[in-house]
């Protein structure tokens, strides 16, 4: 009996020795990417978790550099659940359909998210990408432009392309910049608190833990710890630089953010004057 025992044991260990070094296994696993094509809209939200109206001159990012930036992440990854393209207002990018077909290449990414704020109908070029399997629109639901959106929704319903309305009540005001001088304790609870850091964040060639981070290298007068992102366009390493990155017991950016449990809930959508809205 102990010897069978012990000869499923090797074999289990032999098992899992020689499924570790498949070469699709050894690749990283993640649940969801976000990915910022523009920093440009057509909306000038209030606590904009993107910061678009504080941009000067906003501006689409390269193509070339999206792609290349997705290229290098997905040649380590072996399984992505979502991946979500959002902006600013994605559909004003003229080459979204170009970074759709791009990721559809890759078979590891399950879904294919394109967030909009659903105030540009798409155009007959865009159609025939945004109809594929995996494609799906992500409507963020605003009351203040009900009217507006309802137009699209009926669009998308008239052309059979695949939606979702996401219709949540709130946002929350993440707060200023300031350094809080948190005790490395405090940061760590953060971390494990923040749903926001569920998700990293893709923009011009660079992988950060959350958009707070991107945010704060955003900053003139901040700059974002290094360690809280990594940059997809150096391969040197580059597997063993995000594995890094996700393991991070902290994130240092959580110093100039207010912790979850005290983020006061905000309007969603609420229009503010802004003179420098974007049409193309």
């Amino acid at each position: 009996m102990k010897r069978f025992r012990s000869t499923c044991l090797e074999k289990i260990h032999a098992g899992w020795f020689l499924f570790k070094r498949l070469p699709y296994f050894r690749k990283l696993f993640i649940n969801y990417i976000e990915i910022s094509i523009t920093e440009k809209c057509t909306l000038n939200c209030q606590f904009c978790s993107a910061e678009v109206p504080n941009y000067q001159n906003p501006k689409h990012y390269d193509t070339n550099k999206i792609i290349e930036s997705l290229k290098n992440l997905l040649d380590q990854t072996g399984w992505i659940s979502w991946l979500r393209i959002l902006g600013g207002e994605p559909f004003l990018h003229r080459d979204l359909g170009t970074i759709i077909e791009f990721a559809l290449q890759y078979k590891q990414i399950r879904e294919i998210r394109v967030v909009t704020n659903a105030t540009i109908i798409p155009d007959l070029n865009l159609l025939k990408t945004l109809k594929k399997k995996r494609v799906v629109i992500d409507i963020s639901s605003y009351d203040s432009i009900k009217e507006k959106q309802e137009q699209f929704i009926q669009y998308l319903k008239k052309q059979n392309l695949a939606y979702h309305i996401w219709t949540g009540k709130n946002w929350r005001d993440y707060g200023n910049y300031n350094k809080r001088n948190f005790s490395e304790k405090i940061l760590k609870k953060s971390k494990g608190k923040c749903n926001d850091i569920k998700h990293k964040h893709i923009e011009d060639g660079k992988l950060y833990f959350c958009t707070r981070v991107l945010n704060l290298d955003r900053q003139s007068n901040f700059h974002s710890d290094s360690t809280d992102f990594v940059d997809l366009l150096d391969t040197d390493n580059l597997k063993s630089r995000i594995k890094q990155l996700f393991k991070k017991e902290y994130v240092v950016a959580c110093d100039h953010c207010n912790p979850p449990w005290e983020r006061p809930k905000v309007p969603i959508g609420i229009q503010i004057e802004y003179n420098k809205k974007q049409t193309k």
